[in-house]
């Protein structure tokens, strides 16, 4: 019986349970002094625009779109697809296709056309 505790206790610890753990991340995304604020900052160093899908039709209408509203906004970024499925469940969304930049989701579940592409981005600049 205690090598049944030991071992549920083992798996607990293995995966976060009984534990708090507080994280606090006040580094900015760049060098600017945006503190963080602004997720499509000029200088951040991680500004690569993620499509996160399986490959589908949808995932590939929605990185189209991604590249003409950056076209449109007259703004450069990489375009990433993430196709393998335990690197998308690291990003914890739950529908695809998906569009993070850097480590943060913006859009889940939904095939944004360019114009909605095009107001998330301007809404994240501000």
């Amino acid at each position: 019986m205690a090598v049944i505790g030991r071992i549920s206790k083992e798996v607990m610890d293995m995966l976060g349970f009984g534990s708090k753990k507080v994280e606090e991340n006040n580094s900015s995304c760049c060098a600017c002094d945006c503190g963080g604020e602004t997720t499509l900052c000029n200088k951040s160093d991680d500004t690569t625009v993620r499509v996160l899908g399986i490959g589908c039709s949808n995932c590939k209408l929605v990185e189209e779109n991604i590249k003409e509203a950056l076209r449109q906004m007259g703004k450069s970024a990489v375009v990433e697809k993430v196709t393998d499925m335990a690197e998308i469940t690291s990003y914890g969304v739950m529908g695809l296709p998906a569009i993070a930049i850097g480590r943060k989701v913006i859009s889940s579940g939904k095939v944004l056309n360019t114009e909605e592409i095009i107001k998330l981005f301007q809404k994240l600049e501000k």
